[in-house]
Order: structure tokens, then C-alpha cells, then sequence
């Protein structure tokens, strides 16, 4: 009987979640149609208002971050637009619609007034890691790591072997050393790759704002910082967020001026 109950309770939980998920697809679709056809209709708040509330609903969903930063860039809120299609990036790198997005915006957008120095680790993740997929260093990690394993299994067992006929110990084959090798770039990079994505970033959505020595308005300017600037997210104090450009100046923002990547 109690097996019978727990059962039931776990077909019942089941229907539930299954209903649920249903229920927020339908609602996903609803707004993102709604969204579409307003911005067809070049009523870009409109289209704003929709797509956000299927964001909320979906918040990882390609589709609707990729029309909401088109949206966005229609009402001239460039650093959002950004915001947006590196969000989309960030989850697929591949994305084409968000790439395209991405450079053309960045294009449109002025420079800071002082020079960037990239740190080494920066460099590398602009030129390799943000080009790559999680799922795909996973994957790959996980694949040469349970070939090289093979190779020195199947070494290991030679090597047994030798010892009880008293022979002379095989060496170590070409393949099972590159499969390591591969291994460990493999899982350096990986390693890389989830501090990128777990590192917490931000774009600068207003036209210039003015980076804080501490949290309040009141306080001393380190520098100005332009519309699309990204930064690296410490700690939060209130409506304050302390900020890093990587490589260059550590301050205070207002939560106002800034919109989360991821």
C-alpha cells in the first residue's frame, strides 16, 4: 500500500511539473508572437514590453534574445541591445544572428577616452575561450580523457604481462602520450573556459557614467566610463555594484547603469 501511495504521488507530481512546463511554453510563444508582431508593426515599446516577458518566462532562450536586442537597438538603447547578444553568445557561441548583432553594435558605439591594457588572461579569452562552447570542452574533455585512460590501461596490462614472462617492459606508445598531452590542454582550457562563464559581467547602458572610488553618489569620479564598456562584477552594497575593466580601473557603479550579461 505505502508503495502504491508514493507511486501515485510521483505520477501525480509528474503531471504537474509536466503541465507547469507546458503552461510556460504556451506563455513563452504567446509573448514572443506578440513581441514579433508589434516590432513588425514598428511599435518597438510595444515589442520591448512582450519580449521581456517572455525573457522572464524563458530566460535563456535564443530566440527572444536575439529579437529583444533588435528591439532594443531600434529605441537607440545600444548598450543593452549588447548586453543581450553577449548573453545569447555566452550560452551559444556560435550564434550567428547574435555575432553579427554583437560587432555592429560595438561598431556604433565611441570608445572610451583612456587606452585598454588587456591582461594575459584577458587576451586569451578573447581570442580562444569566447569562441568555444562549454558543453563542447566538456565533451571533447571528456572524450580524450577516456581514450588516453584506454591506451594506459592497455599499456599497464602490457607491461604486467612482460614482468610475469621477464621481458623487457614495452614503451609508452606515440598515442597514448598525445592522447594525454590532448587531455591535459583539454582540461586546462576547460578549466579556463568555466572560470570565463562563471565570472559575472556587465555592460554600461547609460551614455557615460562615472565610476565611483566608493558606493554614493556623492563620491570622487576615478573616470568616465562610455555606453557599451564591459565589466567584471564584484560585490554589491545596496543600489551600488563594485566594477572591474580588467587589467585597468576597479570602482562603483549604480545597478541603474549597468545591465547583467550573465
Amino acid at each position: 500500500m505505502k508503495l502504491a501511495r508514493v507511486y501515485k504521488t510521483y505520477i501525480i507530481v509528474v503531471l504537474l511539473l509536466t503541465a507547469f512546463g507546458s503552461g510556460a511554453q504556451e506563455r513563452v510563444q504567446t509573448h514572443f508572437e506578440k513581441g514579433l508582431a508589434a516590432y513588425q508593426a514598428k511599435n518597438y515599446a510595444e515589442a520591448q514590453t512582450n519580449l521581456s516577458a517572455a525573457l522572464e518566462e524563458s530566460p535563456n532562450n535564443l530566440a527572444v534574445l536575439n529579437n529583444l536586442a533588435l528591439t532594443l537597438l531600434e529605441l537607440n538603447q545600444k548598450g543593452k541591445a549588447l548586453a543581450y547578444w553577449l548573453k545569447a553568445l555566452k550560452l551559444d557561441p556560435g550564434f550567428e544572428e547574435a555575432q553579427k548583432g554583437a560587432a555592429f553594435v560595438r561598431s556604433k558605439l565611441a570608445s572610451n577616452a583612456f587606452s585598454v591594457k588587456e591582461t594575459d588572461f584577458e587576451s586569451l579569452r578573447k581570442s580562444l575561450l569566447t569562441g568555444l562552447s562549454l558543453n563542447f570542452m566538456f565533451g571533447l574533455t571528456a572524450i580524450t580523457f577516456l581514450v588516453a585512460g584506454l591506451q594506459w590501461i592497455r599499456h599497464l596490462s602490457q607491461v604486467k604481462k612482460a614482468t610475469q614472462e621477464e621481458a623487457a617492459p614495452p614503451p609508452v606508445s606515440l598515442v597514448s602520450i598525445a592522447f594525454s598531452t590532448i587531455f591535459v590542454l583539454c582540461a586546462v582550457t576547460l578549466s579556463l573556459k568555466m572560470w570565463d562563464h562563471l565570472t559575472p559581467r556587465a555592460i554600461v547602458i547609460k551614455e557615460k557614467v562615472e565610476l565611483k572610488i566608493a558606493p554614493g553618489a556623492d563620491q570622487s569620479k576615478i573616470v568616465e566610463l562610455n555606453e557599451g564598456t564591459e565589466v567584471e562584477i564584484g560585490l554589491v552594497k545596496d543600489v551600488w555594484v563594485q566594477v572591474k575593466i580588467p587589467g585597468n580601473y576597479s570602482g562603483w557603479l549604480n545597478k541603474e547603469e549597468i545591465q547583467i550579461i550573465l
